[in-house]
């Protein structure tokens, strides 16, 4: 992984990177606005008469602390709508990579807008539902949240950004085999990236630089695979990449 990390580092200062990157950002920005108000209107409705019984003092400290609790689900969020965010424009990315280091590949598969939109919303959906588990089974014991959303928003970054990539030269049915065939790659890649997303600016430029490295480190994954079902079948082995655009 420490060289498709490398190889789209080095690329980082390309236009449709730079383009991307703003886009990018844009988006997320307007999407946690969107989680911040939302998650002020939920937590606003618990009624005054559950807290009053605490006193004027305490009534206040527990405001605060939902300002706070506020803050850190937010920024647990944030990686998860960096990739939301990408998504959109995930094409103009590795459109790039490939222009640049495997320019003999044939077309990908375009993805209908309907498609991305669709697939989107489910990994939105996934991720709240996910925190909020998380957060339900450890609300009072902030530590414990914090490690184990970190390990959730791994596994689903590594698995998006997987998706995001291999749908557009692997069928449909070939996805999953490849997954569990490199699942430790895949989680390594969203825990790595999941941490630097969490990092002030620097998670300006992480999910263009995610996508780049997963496009570098999703090649080697389809070629094994293919080579695999060749072997068990008996058949040439011809580059995977031939085939993924079929």
């Amino acid at each position: 992984m420490v060289s498709a990390v490398f190889k789209a580092l080095g690329q980082m200062t390309d236009p449709a990177f730079l383009r991307t990157m703003i886009y990018t950002f844009l988006t997320a920005m307007a999407l946690l606005v969107a989680v911040w108000i939302g998650l002020w209107q939920v937590l606003s409705l618990i009624p005054e008469s559950w807290i009053s019984w605490m006193g004027p003092t305490l009534t206040g400290y527990f405001h605060e602390a939902l300002w706070v609790v506020i803050a850190l689900i937010t920024l647990i969020f944030f990686p998860a709508l960096l990739v939301i965010s990408v998504a959109f424009y995930l094409e103009i990315i590795i459109k790039a990579v490939e222009d640049k280091h495997y320019p003999h590949l044939p077309a990908a598969k375009e993805q209908p807008i309907r498609d991305i939109v669709v697939d989107t919303l489910l990994f939105l959906g996934l991720v709240i539902l996910a925190n909020i588990v998380v957060l339900i089974f450890n609300i009072f014991t902030p530590v414990t949240y914090v490690v184990v959303a970190f390990l959730v928003n791994a596994l689903l970054i590594g698995g998006e950004y997987y998706l995001l990539v291999s749908v557009r030269r692997l069928k449909r049915p070939e996805i999953q085999p490849v997954w569990r065939q490199n699942y430790k790659t895949i989680i390594l890649f969203g825990a790595f990236f999941t941490f630097v997303m969490t990092i002030p600016f620097v998670n300006l430029a992480a999910p263009i630089l995610a996508a780049a490295t997963m496009a570098h480190l999703f090649l080697p994954m389809a070629d094994r695979y293919h080579e695999g079902q060749a072997g068990k079948t008996g058949q040439n082995v011809t580059s995977s990449t031939e085939r993924m655009s079929s």
